[in-house]
């Protein structure tokens, strides 16, 4: 596979997508994947820091100009206004197009759209898009975990349940958890898979979330517009 970091390479595709990590980058190749959307290319840009940088790199590529559509994605963390204006700061300074509202496009060559996740205006991460998202786990004999129609799976919804009063257990006790809860909720359920330690991107892959979900419609949405725009 070539490297993702790699902005120097190619366009090969006639849409790009902008990812802030490794993770964001596991997660969404089975996403596209269950999209059945080839016409996007992912490539990240290593934290939030180097997004100028890397777009500028871009641009000098030899065949920037076959690019009809170009994606930013990251995440709200604390503060999604404050996400979306360092998005449209670093295009911007790259001399690009940027949308006024996160999940827009503005036109131009290419397109570019910017995605601020979870969506809404609201704080959190693509892990607030997992949570609601999770599937069951495995109850004690059974071998096939990624199987979700047997019935000896423990419902989600149950597994909510078990997280929600761990995470209550701790605050009880004022232990300090990490201030986005929605990441302590995903991880917590995913130490408790068979494959415990697994990133998100990794999870997706091992059938963790479901990607029919109503929490990913904002992310379906902005990759559907993505693939319109590559084939105008």
């Amino acid at each position: 596979m070539p490297d993702p970091r790699d902005f120097r390479r190619p366009v090969e595709r006639p849409a790009m997508l902008l990812v802030e990590g490794m993770d964001e980058f596991a997660l969404l190749c089975p996403f596209l994947e269950h999209m059945g959307v080839t016409s996007i290319d992912i490539r990240l840009y290593d934290g939030t820091a180097n997004l100028g940088r890397r777009l500028k790199s871009l641009k000098i590529t030899s065949d920037f100009a076959k690019l009809r559509a170009l994606g930013v994605l990251r995440d709200a963390d604390e503060n999604a206004a404050s996400a979306l204006q360092s998005v449209q700061g670093a295009l911007e300074r790259a001399d690009l197009a940027y949308p006024e509202a996160a999940g827009d496009f503005a036109e131009g060559k290419p397109s570019v759209g910017v995605l601020v996740v979870p969506g809404a205006g609201n704080p959190g991460s693509l892990e607030t898009l997992c949570w609601p998202s999770k599937a069951g786990l495995a109850r004690v004999g059974n071998d096939n975990e990624e199987d979700t129609t047997r019935q000896d799976l423990v419902p989600a919804c149950d597994v909510a349940n078990c997280v929600g009063s761990y995470i209550k257990c701790l605050q009880d006790r004022e232990v300090r958890l990490h201030r986005n809860v929605d990441k302590v909720r995903v991880h917590t359920y995913l130490a408790a898979h068979r494959q415990p330690g697994m990133k998100i991107g990794e999870a997706a892959a091992a059938g963790c979330w479901d990607f029919t979900h109503d929490a990913w419609g904002y992310l379906r949405k902005f990759i559907q517009t993505m693939n319109q725009l590559s084939k105008d």
